[in-house]
Order: C-alpha cells, then sequence, then structure tokens
C-alpha cells in the first residue's frame, strides 16, 4: 500500500506507519488506547495560520493541520497532560539551531531537513509532571501488543522514570520538527506555563523562533491568488504542509452566500433608507442590526468597546 495515497484518510495513513501504532513515549500499543495529539491545533485562527505560511516559505493557503505529520501517537494519559501544555517535545540542538538562524527570512526556512523519515526528541516536562510517573515499555518484541506477547508466554518488562525524565532518552517520531516547534512555542510563551519550565538555551531559541512566526506579513501575501499549477497532483508527503484547497462544490456554495448576503444587504438598506434613529448604546445588540454579516452599521459609533467598529 501507497503510504502517500492521498484518498486515504488520516487516520488510515497513520495506522499504515509502524511507529504510529505505538505511544512514542510509553512504546504501548494500540491496544492500550492511543490518540494522536496534533501539535498545530485545529482551533488556530486563519490570520495564524497564514503567518505560519509566509514564514515557512509556503503559498497561501497551503498549510494543512490534518497532515500525519502534524500528530504524535500518545497513551490516553499522555495525550491529555500533553494538550493541556503539562509537557512538550524538543528536536536536536543542531535542529533548533538551523530553524533560529533562518527566523526572519522565508527564504532560509530549512525545507531540506524535512525529507527524513523520523526525527529524534527530548521530553521537557512541567513542574506539575514531579508527582507523576511514565512507564515505557521494553524487552519485549515491540512488533507484538502486550496482550499478544502474554498470549506467547513473554510477561512485558517496563522501566519506571520518573520527573524531570531525564532517563527516557531520546524519543523518535515521525512529526515534523516545525510542527513540534510550534508546540513547544506556544506553550513556552504562555506565561502561566512557561513559570513551570526550567528554561535552557535550546528553550529560549524555541520561543524566539515562535514569536519570529507571530510576526506580521505582508499584506501582498494574502491578496495573491493561489497557483493551482504548483499543486497539481502532489501528494500529501511531497506537499506535507499543504492546507486544502475549496473544492468546486465549495466555490459554488461560498458564491451562493456572497449573493444572498449582498441580496439582504440591498433589502436593507431599502427598508431603512432614509429613516432617523438615534445612536444606540455602544454595547446593545444594535449596534449589529445585520445578522448575517460582521461588518458594522452604519448607526454603529466608532469606538473601542464595540467588537464591530473597523
Amino acid at each position: 500500500m501507497d503510504l502517500d495515497e492521498p484518498s486515504l484518510s488520516l487516520h488510515n495513513r497513520l495506522l499504515t506507519c509502524e511507529k504510529s501504532r505505538r505511544c512514542v513515549v510509553e512504546n504501548t500499543s494500540f491496544g492500550n488506547g492511543i490518540e494522536y495529539a496534533p501539535c498545530i491545533p485545529k482551533e488556530v485562527e486563519d490570520e495564524m495560520l497564514e503567518r505560519v505560511e509566509y514564514w515557512w516559505n509556503l503559498s497561501y493557503r497551503s498549510l494543512n493541520v490534518n497532515t500525519r505529520y502534524n500528530f504524535i501517537p500518545l497513551s490516553y494519559l499522555l495525550e491529555g497532560l500533553f494538550h493541556k501544555g503539562l509537557w512538550l517535545l524538543i528536536p536536536e540542538h543542531d535542529v533548533i539551531e538551523m530553524f533560529f538562524s533562518s527566523k526572519g527570512n522565508r527564504d532560509l526556512f530549512p525545507k531540506e531537513i524535512l525529507q527524513q523519515k523520523t526525527f529524534t526528541y527530548t521530553l521537557v516536562a512541567h513542574t506539575s509532571m514531579h508527582p507523576l510517573a511514565i512507564h515505557r515499555l521494553t524487552g519485549t518484541d515491540l512488533s507484538l501488543s502486550e496482550l499478544d506477547s502474554l498470549l506467547s508466554g513473554n510477561k512485558p518488562e517496563f522501566e519506571h522514570h520518573r520527573y524531570p525524565f531525564q532517563t527516557l532518552g531520546p524519543i523518535e517520531s515521525h512529526a515534523h520538527p516545525h510542527f513540534v516547534l510550534y508546540n513547544a512555542g506556544m506553550k513556552l510563551l504562555d506565561p502561566i506555563l512557561r513559570s513551570g519550565y526550567t528554561l535552557n538555551s535550546d528553550l529560549e531559541m524555541i520561543i524566539q523562533i515562535y514569536k519570529a512566526w507571530r510576526n506580521p506579513i505582508p499584506p501582498t501575501f494574502v491578496e495573491e491568488e493561489y497557483n493551482e499549477s504548483e499543486v497539481s497532483g502532489i501528494s500529501d508527503t511531497e506537499t506535507t504542509l499543504g492546507r486544502r484547497k475549496r473544492t468546486e462544490s465549495e466555490k459554488e456554495a461560498l458564491q451562493r452566500y456572497r449573493e444572498k448576503k449582498n441580496r439582504y444587504t440591498s433589502a436593507w438598506k431599502f427598508l431603512h433608507r432614509g429613516k432617523q434613529t438615534r445612536q444606540p448604546n455602544v454595547n446593545s445588540a444594535a449596534c449589529n442590526p445585520k445578522p448575517w454579516s460582521h461588518e458594522p452599521s452604519d448607526r454603529c459609533r466608532k469606538s473601542e468597546r464595540c467588537p464591530y467598529s473597523p
């Protein structure tokens, strides 16, 4: 089976990868419960994704957060702690320096490193992880699940690691380092989470990398049309970062929505032509009398307290 077949779902593409069937930290198998934790959450706003696209030297609307290289297989417990920001992964020092030296110049973004199949990371834990232990499966045939090992007469063996988990050693994953760096920088920039991490030179560089990826971008980047010839026939691996383009049906639906919005706007203007209306309170619902649009009303006073004011 072709692992890069675009017709495969994200879940199936993850399952076809041998390393994605086990927790990258505990080595436990899929039968014990595996969750796929995203490095860049799906809740990230489009404006931030556009900035990331620019600084990662990508085309507009070409970043796909559903690529398997954005997900890390973890046990249920570790996935929950990862989502809450209580631990993170960082790449090797040379990789961090590579991204640090290229920050601020999108043309220097190190795309060549993404050709590797696996990458090495180190787990960095928040102080809240102090009372917890990580149990890492070892000493058995990792091609078999824990249940299969028991049925074959082999008792699974576990290593027990405690905070700060330096005995865990290197962790290998198929997740790409720029996704992992984004996740680490996002957590380290949070003032509440940051206080629980012991910052060193690598973590300081990651913070600077993440800040550089948040910098404003030229407005011309967003205004440029997406060149379809650049991505035609490209698979998930070849674009590893490509955000899905709108289908023809989605484009038609968007066009119908815009036409309907224009009709409603014209009807609203016709019905309210020449009417004398008082200025509403900026905190009232009348500030946005057009529920189908987030555009400010002509009656809406310019005020920072009003979310619909320009």
